[in-house]
């Protein structure tokens, strides 16, 4: 069974490793570069789980690069996709500092959030957590 996964990070190289990870163990990749494509592509495909980066440019269109960048931005993606979509399980990710993860990890409570750059082996033990048991009632607390 492959497990179809979101992957949205605005850097193609995170998301060409994860793909790379995620590929080798049969799972479907979908991308998105910003939480607009994410929202988007949603609409369209059916999808088991969601890993996004937490530091996202704030902006909606494509020439996102000349826009800052915000955790902000990723925690409230995040919270809004466990809003529309509770029963799917997600994976926060980022490169920011110790001390910003720490606050994010505080917004997003249960969700887990690993740092850049992590393992193969961490990633996928990361997924069997978080697909085994009902995710729905973690993101409605």
């Amino acid at each position: 069974m492959s497990i179809r996964t979101l992957i949205i990070d605005d850097d193609w190289e995170i998301r060409d490793i994860l793909t790379e990870y995620l590929s080798d163990e049969s799972f479907t990749i979908w991308e998105a570069q910003t939480p607009e494509e994410a929202f988007k592509l949603l609409e369209n495909e059916e999808v088991d789980l969601i890993i996004s980066d937490l530091v996202l440019p704030f902006t909606l269109s494509r020439d996102f690069f000349n826009y800052p960048y915000s955790s902000e931005v990723g925690v409230r993606t995040i919270q809004e996709l466990g809003w529309v979509y509770p029963e799917l399980p997600i994976i926060a990710i980022s490169a920011a500092p110790k001390s910003e993860i720490i606050k994010a990890r505080e917004r997003l409570g249960d969700i887990p959030v690993l740092q850049k750059p992590f393992s193969r082996e961490l990633l996928l033990e990361t997924i069997t957590y978080v697909m085994s048991f009902n995710y729905s009632e973690i993101v409605m607390q």
